[in-house]
């Protein structure tokens, strides 16, 4: 059927439309649907993790280029990450991520969203390297004494 006419189209089939005396350059590739039929979207909860070895701050709040199937749009992101818990390990954030990886390698469906779960939002998003505990998850780790928290950083390791 390529570069020949047809009198009717299919659902899944490919199609050009020839419209005479119309500028090509003021219109975008795009695609022909029943309204209603393609679904649109101007918010999403994605679990995301910071690249490893990527040194450089991740601010939320701040706008970044998002690639959805063959469409790159600006998206302004927010981070939310589990409350503080001054017993997890920089190890436990790190079995974690590799739980998360050897997931993702495997083609194994994520884990489902929880959304009983209480979150807090985070003013950049932190990888390995832990983020900066709350007031006073920091002060209780200094009464408790736990060694699982980095006493000079004050920080919280774990899912972010």
């Amino acid at each position: 059927m390529f570069h020949k006419p047809v009198t009717q189209i299919s659902q899944g089939d490919r199609a050009a439309i020839c419209v005479t005396q119309l500028n090509a350059k003021l219109i975008e590739r795009g695609l022909a649907a029943t309204p209603g039929t393609v679904p649109t979207s101007s918010a999403a909860v994605a679990a995301v993790d910071k690249v490893r070895f990527y040194g450089g701050a991740v601010q939320g709040k701040a706008k970044y280029h998002l690639s959805i199937g063959h469409a790159t749009v600006m998206a302004e992101v927010q981070f939310f990450g589990l409350p503080d818990n001054p017993n997890s390990t920089q190890a436990d954030a790190l079995q974690l991520m590799i739980t998360a990886l050897s997931r993702t390698s495997l083609n194994e469906p994520p884990p489902p969203f929880n959304f009983q779960q209480q979150y807090l939002q985070q003013d950049e998003l932190y990888g390995l390297e832990g983020r900066p505990l709350a007031a006073a998850a920091a002060a209780a780790a200094a009464v408790a004494g736990s060694s699982s928290v980095d006493q000079q950083q004050g920080r919280h390791y774990g899912p972010q």
